[in-house]
C-alpha cells in the first residue's frame, strides 16, 4: 500500500503506528487512503474503488481507530468479493440440489 502521504499525519505518527498489529495488518492490505473533510458522515471503505475515507475533523485517537476498523473492513471485502464472485454459481447448485431431494 502506498500511502506515504498519511505517514505524516499526526493521528498515524503519535497514535497509529504504536501498534504493531495495526501495522501488519496495514501492510497485508492494499487499499489507498483518503483524508476527507465533511464530505462522509464517518470513516467508510470503497471496496470496489480500493479506497478508505477518513475523516479530518476526529481526534488523533479517533481517526486511528476509524483507520484500524477500516482496514479489517477492507480485509474482510476481499472474501466477500471471492463470495460474491461465486455466488451465481453456488445459486443453481443449492437449486439442484432442492429439486433433487
Amino acid at each position: 500500500m502506498n500511502n506515504d502521504n498519511i505517514k505524516d499525519e499526526k493521528w498515524y505518527k503519535t497514535v497509529f503506528r504504536r501498534s504493531a498489529t495495526a501495522l501488519k495488518l496495514e501492510k497485508s492490505i492494499n487499499f489507498s487512503v483518503k483524508m476527507v473533510e465533511g464530505s462522509c458522515a464517518r470513516a467508510s471503505t470503497d471496496p470496489t474503488d480500493k479506497i478508505i475515507y477518513l475523516r479530518k475533523e476526529k481526534s488523533d485517537i479517533a481517526i486511528a481507530l476509524s483507520y484500524a476498523y477500516e482496514l479489517i473492513n477492507a480485509k474482510n471485502s476481499l472474501q466477500y468479493s471471492i463470495i460474491f464472485q461465486q455466488a451465481p454459481r453456488l445459486r443453481v447448485i443449492v437449486q439442484r440440489v432442492i429439486i433433487i431431494h
